[in-house]
């Protein structure tokens, strides 16, 4: 389907003629729809949560009438916001329902079924969608749900390695690559607690600074269908970061496709930045090839962290790593990009219902991850302005009434520090220049994104050209390579190079899809574009099939950079983790040691026997110097010669129960550890086996 485009100074597609009547088409996209929906099922049972699956598709329902109020309901735009939408509003119905009555599952239901009500009976209603966006056809479906495919596909290997068993009962996590994961499980865990606020579960007499929106649909869903289904942490995390990383992708088509409303160019642009986007790997190859051992070199490498170690600069990871690692920001990305759809179809003549509706995803987005939601924000500000000086008459009024959009931005913030969500929020940030992003500034970004930032750069020559509804794409470009080079976290320097890097990945399909339809319309240069695609899939996809490779590996056994590559849960250990979560307190307190173990196996209390620590390095979160003080002072209750002060040391921290295995075993001599048994009034064993021994702290003969 051909399109005339708003441009800043002449058509940069030209218009083609529809096409003449002929027979049926094949039903093409209730094939490749039909695929894809087999495809997630197959996931989700391959990961054991198939159940979950359902559970998902009943939260986002209460939203998809405001989606198709928004966009139509034969716009896949409608259904996408729908289901983000949904998604927000059952997380909202489950948090009040754990404010106002912890535990209870009537409060979400009742919730959950008004809003669900309303949203249909009002929402439902309208048939004349409020932003018009050029007509979705049935190939622009066949292209959304090709490209959808490639969720399924990056992840069914990775998700179901996670906790792969070994033929004598232990499981396997590929600990680099699951750490985000583990810490996600041990949240999901503390919050299923239904106990607010919830507690830090590495450091337990802390409250959680942590932002924890998206989290609250897959706890709220363990709390109270656990027994009655059988749900469980880790399969509803895999399951709802599988469907988190569908309605990733296809924000990222929706707001190209904005751009240049043709399937080809928005296909292969999208398709481009999810596994082509970085020349890292392409680099590792050239590097590890001449001396041979390809693959045993390349399985013991963190391929995404190429850039940072040969340049010392800021890390980027890949689209890849947010669908499998940090769900979390990936919504965060979705929402905001849902706000930008909603900036680019309206070329800045949106009415307030619309910018309300994009302020509020661009309040989730900040809900979900803080500086992902600030920072789209920033684009469609900046976006909002760039449209507005296009009617120099009503300049200041539109841009006075998208700041409309501000509105709940603000109150997301406002609510995040209130909370303490984000950890000192503005005070843990600086700006200019400084941090890891002054170390070969361009260089660095040009091997972390290269691929997908050289072939935005060629819409960019020629601005001009640029259709009007490419401008917040451009905009979110430019926010983020302000926050790539000028802003950082002292006391975590890596964190905002993850963060800059998804938002240039999500500016890119966009500028990419106008260079190549712009390209594909001249025959002079469709021979370039095609050669120079080919090229960017030749030199970014290596770093997506290394990491692909390593992240589902966990038959890699061998020592890391200071770890291992693979964490190994025993059967025995698995049995003492049961035995915690079956005759502990939700609330109780289980100590380990945890300064010896380091990043191999600092979470395994709160991950799998899900309980809280009182002392921990506290490694998901910023690395506060007093979480390690704490953790040192934890290691007395082990190091201690006398029993009595082990106990005194315990019951300050808060300890309820001390954890004792082969960890413990091997970093303490044998008569330090003998102290705690026949300790009568101070200690005493509730649990053992050839493996793990768990003692109880008693309150020293006091009544």
């Amino acid at each position: 389907m051909g399109y005339t485009a708003t441009v800043l100074g002449s058509p940069s597609v030209a218009p083609q003629p529809a096409p003449a009547p002929g027979p049926p088409a094949p039903p093409w996209p209730w094939i490749t729809g039909g695929i894809l929906a087999a495809a997630l099922v197959g996931v989700a049972a391959a990961v054991g949560g198939l159940t979950y699956l359902f559970v998902y598709v009943l939260a986002i329902l209460p939203g998809l009438p405001i989606g198709t109020a928004l966009f139509g309901r034969r716009h896949a735009a409608g259904w996408v916001a729908g289901a983000l939408a949904g998604y927000a509003l059952t997380g909202a119905a489950s948090w009040i329902a754990m404010r106002v009555a912890p535990g209870h599952a009537w409060p979400v239901l009742l919730l959950w079924g008004a809003i669900a009500a309303g949203t249909w009976r009002i929402g439902w209603r309208i048939e004349t969608p409020w932003v018009a966006l050029p007509a979705w056809t049935r190939r622009d479906t066949v292209a959304l749900t090709l490209v959808l495919l490639l969720v399924p596909l990056l992840d069914f290997s990775p998700f179901r390695h996670v906790g792969a068993a070994d033929p004598d009962g232990s499981r396997a996590y590929r600990a680099y690559f699951t750490m985000d994961f583990l810490w996600h499980t041990a949240l999901t865990a503390e919050l299923a607690k239904n106990q607010w606020p919830p507690r830090n579960p590495y450091v337990g007499s802390e409250p959680l600074h942590y932002y924890v929106s998206y989290f609250l649909v897959p706890a709220t869903a363990v709390t109270h269908l656990r027994r009655l289904l059988g749900l469980e942490v880790m399969p509803t995390l895999l399951v709802n970061a599988l469907c988190t990383g569908v309605l990733y992708a296809a924000a990222m088509f929706l707001l190209a496709w904005v751009v240049v409303p043709r399937a080809g160019p928005v296909a292969a642009a999208v398709g481009l930045v999810l596994i082509a986007a970085s020349a890292e790997g392409a680099f590792a190859l050239l590097d590890v090839w001449p001396r041979g051992h390809v693959l045993a070199r390349l399985k013991d490498l963190n391929v995404d962290a190429i850039a940072a170690w040969h340049y010392n600069g800021l890390r980027v990871d890949d689209p890849p790593r947010a669908l499998w690692w940090v769900p979390q920001h990936a919504t965060g990305c979705a929402f905001g990009l849902m706000a930008l759809v909603i900036l680019a179809g309206t070329a800045g003549r949106a009415r307030w219902r619309p910018l309300l509706l994009a302020g509020c995803a661009l309040a989730s987005a900040t809900l979900c991850s803080p500086i992902l939601g600030v920072a789209f924000s920033a684009a469609f500000g900046l976006g909002a302005v760039a449209l507005a000086v296009f009617d120099p008459k009503t300049a200041v009024l539109t841009t006075l009434r998208h700041a409309f959009a501000a509105i709940p931005v603000v109150a997301a913030v406002l609510w995040l520090q209130a909370t303490g969500a984000t950890e000192g929020g503005a005070r843990a940030v600086a700006f200019g220049v400084g941090g890891l992003a002054r170390h070969a500034p361009i260089a660095s970004l040009a091997m972390s994104l290269g691929p997908a930032l050289a072939l935005a750069l060629v819409a960019l020559a020629t601005p001009w050209r640029l259709p009007r509804a490419a401008l917040p794409a451009v905009a979110a470009l430019i926010v983020g390579l302000g926050l790539y080079y000028y802003v950082f976290l002292p006391l975590d320097l890596a964190y905002v190079g993850f963060r800059a890097g998804q938002v240039l990945q999500m500016a890119s399909p966009a500028l990419i899809a106008v260079a190549i339809a712009a390209a594909w319309d001249r025959l002079l240069t469709r021979a370039l574009i095609t050669n120079a695609l080919v090229a960017a899939f030749v030199i970014g996809t290596p770093t997506t099939a290394i990491d692909w490779f390593n992240a589902q590996d966990t038959g890699n056994r061998d020592m890391g950079p200071g770890f291992r590559w693979t964490l190994m849960v025993s059967p025995a250990e698995q049995e003492a983790y049961a035995w915690i979560r079956a005759h502990t307190r939700p609330d109780a307190v289980v100590q380990l040691e945890s300064v010896t173990r380091g990043r191999d196996a600092w979470t395994v209390i709160p991950s799998f026997a899900e309980r809280r620590m009182a002392a921990s390095p506290s490694y998901p979160m910023i690395l506060r110097p007093e979480f390690m003080q704490l953790a040192q002072e934890a290691q007395r209750i082990y190091a201690a010669g006398d029993v009595q002060e082990a106990w005194t040391v315990a019951r300050q921290l808060g300890v309820n129960y001390v954890y004792v295995d082969r960890v413990e075993r091997a970093a303490y001599p044998a008569n330090a550890l003998a102290k705690f048994d026949g300790a009568h009034g101070l200690f005493r064993r509730v649990f053992g086996n050839d493996e793990v021994t768990i003692f109880a702290v008693e309150n020293g003969g006091n009544p």
